[in-house]
């Protein structure tokens, strides 16, 4: 889990990664690189981040992110309270939108 990082670079490389579920909490300013193999991405409570990350098995997880940039590849993108979040997003299926 990353969690509380301002205006820096994150790199989640495969050997940082603990589990195949990874969460990104309360950062802002950030750049963030994924690059670990993840079953799910979620990320909660960014602002004015930019996230790059490469194929999530399951379910990417979005929840009251703005302004931000997300681009990804994922089987399912699930996004929630998203305001001034720029999607560039690779699906299986179409995103799940609410309260955006």
């Amino acid at each position: 889990k990353v969690e509380a990082r301002e205006g820096s670079v994150v790199v989640i490389a495969q050997e940082d990664a603990t589990s195949d579920d990874i969460e990104i909490a309360g950062c802002k300013d950030c750049v963030i690189y994924v690059l670990a193999k993840m079953a799910v991405l979620r990320l909660v409570d960014l602002t004015s981040c930019r996230v790059f990350c490469g194929p999530v098995g399951g379910s990417l997880y979005l929840e009251g992110c703005r302004d931000s940039v997300v681009m990804a590849a994922a089987h399912q993108a699930r996004i929630h309270h998203a305001h001034r979040v720029d999607f560039y997003l690779r699906t299986r299926s179409y995103p799940i939108i609410e309260k955006c």
